[in-house]
């Protein structure tokens, strides 16, 4: 409802100028199409919009930096098959150009025996052999693991509980310098090649889209000025994380129409006894129906220790300045929602004593939190990343919907598949 009253505020305008490819949203994903659209098509025009005024500033850059390994996630999803994907070509991209990361491995531990039954269906379910497809892993490689009894446990990671009767191992697991990545494909998308350009706008806001005959035009505001551009492009993809939902739902019929669900990710900072030791990512198992990962431990490339996510819903709320405020106005509602929530520390430090006794809640202190674009209720189970794509009826129009994790780590394997998708000049 929110970007269809938007829409009605800016009356339809002629296009003053025409690119091939406009990519909304300069999070890690948008970046990456935009990156791979420049490398496979040197002779278009690709231009990456962004409404703040610096690239990945909601989800992308409030995560826990983690590279997944493909754990968790059903096999005919896309989160599976783009996460073990992607892994491979993040590892490798990081290597080519010297982006800090660190393949720490990670350690799924179970302190119940319900939790060994699902440690033992996870492992199990992750030997079937279409993840070594070339379709999932070019390397063949597809998701190792291995299980861990309670005395390599101990040995590996000292500072466990005696509590843990059991671990899985990923091998493949790994940390990685988000902003870094991000920086290298807004170079790419920049940098010069064949007859094409191709360049990233900050400050700059999509107020309104329109089907065209000769693809879609886009009507962005830059800065403070009043008066929008409007823009005709043969392809366009959205990828505007938190607020794609609102622009795709103006150019859908009202039953494919989605609804966003946000949730809350905070996260502690850690100094102090009881993980003086760790070397690896440490999770518990999830929660039931992949509602989050657990309060894990996370390492960062400093060997900084932090605990989160946790997975808190939340709702819109009028500003204290501003009571009764349009909700039209307040797109970003969301943003008062960044400070991390205190009152949820207890409950995930009782989360990290399970598997880690040795550590003093009064060192956890609130670092940050994020925000997920999720397409489905809390309680609802797994969801999948939703691809809202159909050539015939919306020629060249693909929107990325609830990109929350394993997003970062799929990136460079959803730009292949969207650029492999759009139509050619």
């Amino acid at each position: 409802m929110q970007a269809i009253k938007q829409l009605q505020r800016y009356a339809f305008r002629a296009p003053d100028q025409r690119v091939d490819n406009l990519v909304v949203g300069a999070g890690v994903i948008g970046l990456a199409v935009g990156a791979r659209l420049r490398e496979m098509r040197p002779d278009e025009t690709t231009v990456v919009v962004e409404r703040h005024g610096k690239i990945g500033q909601e989800t992308s850059s409030r995560n826990s930096e983690v590279i997944h390994a493909g754990i968790y996630y059903p096999l005919d999803s896309l989160k599976m098959r783009y996460c073990v994907r992607g892994r491979e070509l993040m590892y490798e991209r990081c290597e080519r150009l010297s982006i800090p990361h660190r393949k720490t491995q990670k350690m799924i531990v179970a302190t119940t025996k319900s939790q060994i039954m699902y440690l033992d269906r996870l492992h199990s379910d992750l030997q079937e052999p279409i993840l070594n497809d070339p379709s999932y892993s070019p390397s063949g490689e597809g998701v190792p693991t291995y299980f861990i009894l309670p005395n390599e446990c101990k040995d590996m990671e000292p500072d466990l509980g005696s509590n843990v009767l059991c671990a899985m191992l990923s091998t493949e697991s790994g940390i990685v310098d988000s902003h870094a990545v991000m920086d290298s494909l807004q170079a790419e998308i920049q940098e010069e090649r064949g007859e094409g350009s191709g360049s990233v706008a900050l400050g700059t806001k999509v107020v309104r889209i329109d089907p065209d005959k000769e693809g879609w035009v886009v009507q962005t505001i830059t800065g403070a000025s009043s008066q929008p551009d409007a823009i005709l492009t043969r392809n366009l993809v959205l990828s505007a994380g938190l607020s794609c939902v609102n622009l795709l739902n103006p150019l859908l019929p009202r039953h494919e129409q989605l609804t966003a669900h946000y949730t809350k990710g905070s996260y502690l900072s850690y100094k102090g006894p009881g993980v003086g030791s760790v070397s690896r990512l440490l999770y518990p198992c999830p929660e039931p129906g992949l509602e989050g990962l657990g309060t894990h431990l996370t390492l960062d490339l400093a060997g900084n220790v932090k605990f989160g996510p946790d997975v808190e819903p939340i709702a819109r709320i009028d500003p204290v300045d501003k009571p009764g405020m349009d909700e039209d106005q307040d797109q970003d509602w969301w943003e008062r929602h960044l400070r991390p929530s205190e009152g949820r520390k207890d409950e995930m430090a009782r989360a990290i004593q399970d598997y880690l006794p040795g550590i003093n809640p009064d060192n956890l202190q609130p670092d940050y939190a994020g925000i997920r674009p999720n397409l489905s209720p809390p309680g609802s189970g797994f969801t999948d990343f939703h691809i809202n794509f159909d050539p015939d009826s919306r020629p060249g129009l693909m929107a990325l919907c609830g990109f929350n994790s394993p997003g970062l780590t799929s990136s460079l394997a959803v730009a292949q598949d969207v650029e492999a998708s759009l139509p050619r000049n």
